[in-house]
């Protein structure tokens, strides 16, 4: 499995993040998150967004 980029959406909200999260449990899409070479279980949107210089409201 490879690495996607960072993307950028411009007035993109925290909603919208969370439903293409929610879209990739629906569809049963196969996806692995992991910080550094810790595999974790999905987060909110809410929860990375929040970190590093993501502006949440």
């Amino acid at each position: 499995m490879g690495s996607l980029p960072d993307v950028r959406v411009p007035d993109a909200s925290v909603e919208d993040w969370q439903a293409v999260l929610d879209l990739v449990t629906d569809k049963g899409w196969k996806c692995q998150y992991s910080e550094g070479e810790t595999v974790l279980p999905v987060p909110q949107a809410k929860a990375v967004l929040s970190r590093g210089g993501c502006r949440v409201p």
